[in-house]
């Protein structure tokens, strides 16, 4: 069965992204005004505590696993056995975050006050497990993941005003955002059985421990960007405090906003890729070099938009009581514009092209960074400082992979 066109999967992935942050445009005005900064502040500490959870229970797998599938696509038996390999390892790991979060939750008195909060919050993981995104990459089966989604998303939307009405519903406002994750990861695996795409069958030691081998090198990967992005909002958090954590928060969802832009490209091109680098390189260059005039046509004109309207947005989304946000705003314009390209050289040519170590070592070395410079900056400029530590960061990374790029198309040259 042939791979349905790009730009099908590209125009799926995008009504993900519409409605993935139509939400948050809707939801966010009425979250911050009405659990104010300090509440919202709390509630954005555990979902950013989740989304490090998150990344450790995807283990790379989101790129592995994707490669994986896609080189063997047409193959319905081998599919299966790496499904049900790396599926089964993700609900090892599901178990090792649970035990992590308790432990973590135990050992602090400030986090055991919200201790219901992070319980509730753990939803979120278990729902983007069920979902196993990786799955449908691979098999390029984006516009049923995309319906999927974009109906749980829209369909949990009325429980907003219903769960959150006073400062005090932050336990309703943390399980908003767990319940679609939740729904939608039912609905995936509720598709998966009826549309028999893979062959269900009980996972043996060796394939759990191959894909978790597999994943090793994109794990290193994840987990150092966590350090230069998710781990940011809680130092923040413990070195300033949860108002300044909002102002940070509101900043990076439209930078995320922007992003989103770009992620239907990125997640539609790279199985492609990942298929077309080794069955047919010429092509896989062209359609790089189409994408990448694109992507960083749309992150440059989106930065001097954002970096030009800061003031506006933000009154809109949050109200005056969020004044400080704009200046973090323009510090995180440009990000994507960075990530843009660190994502068309890393994930789409370093991964595809079977160099995983040194994208993930390119990586440690955007953490490492991140790690001496992240006490200083925050410490003295709170959430600007916060905003400008990913700024720094995200070029470096950026910069580093060209390098290394460069460098090694001149050394094949050269031999």
């Amino acid at each position: 069965m042939s791979p349905p066109p790009l730009l099908h999967n590209i125009a799926a992935l995008g009504a993900v992204q519409v409605g993935s942050y139509f939400i948050p445009l809707v939801t966010l005005p009425y979250l911050t005004r009405v659990l104010e900064p300090e509440g919202y502040g709390r509630v954005a500490f555990v979902l950013v505590g989740m989304s490090l959870l998150m990344l450790l229970v995807d283990y790379g797998f989101s790129w592995s696993g994707t490669r994986e599938i896609a080189a063997c696509r047409t193959d319905r038996q081998r599919v299966s056995v790496i499904f049900a390999g790396t599926w089964a390892a993700q609900w090892c790991l599901v178990a090792g975050a649970a035990i992590l979060l308790f432990a973590t939750v135990a050992m602090s008195a400030t986090l055991r006050a919200d201790s219901v909060l992070y319980a509730v919050g753990f939803l979120q993981v278990i729902g983007n497990v069920l979902f196993p995104m990786w799955l449908f990459q691979g098999l390029e089966q984006l516009k049923v993941a995309a319906m999927i989604q974009l109906l749980s998303r829209l369909g949990t939307l009325p429980l907003m005003v219903l769960l959150v009405r006073s400062p005090e519903d932050l336990a309703g406002a943390v399980a908003f955002h767990a319940v679609g994750p939740l729904l939608s990861g039912i609905l995936a695996v509720v598709w998966l059985m009826r549309t028999r795409t893979v062959k269900w069958q009980w996972p043996n030691r060796a394939g759990i421990v191959g894909a978790l081998r597999v994943g090793a090198d994109m794990f290193l990967g994840k987990a150092a960007v966590a350090v230069y992005t998710a781990a940011v909002p809680l130092v923040l958090g413990a070195l300033a405090g949860p108002a300044q954590v909002g102002y940070f928060v509101l900043a990076d969802r439209v930078r995320n906003l922007v992003q989103s832009l770009l992620a239907p490209i990125s997640q539609a091109l790279f199985p492609r890729l990942s298929f077309l680098f080794r069955t047919d390189a010429t092509q896989g260059q062209a359609l790089l070099r189409r994408s990448a005039l694109i992507t960083l046509g749309i992150a440059g004109a989106a930065g001097v938009a954002v970096f030009t309207l800061a003031e506006p947005i933000v009154e809109l989304l949050a109200g005056l009581d969020y004044a400080p946000a704009a200046t973090v705003m323009r510090w995180m314009a440009f990000v994507p514009l960075a990530v843009a390209m660190s994502n068309l050289l890393g994930v789409q040519v370093m991964i595809p092209k079977g160099m995983g170590r040194p994208f993930s070592v390119i990586l440690s070395g955007g953490a490492l960074l991140s790690i001496a410079l992240m006490y200083s900056l925050i410490g003295t400029a709170r959430a600007v400082g916060a905003a400008q530590l990913v700024l720094i960061v995200e070029a470096a990374v950026a910069g580093a992979m060209l390098v290394y790029l460069g460098t090694r198309k001149r050394r094949n040259v050269s031999t």
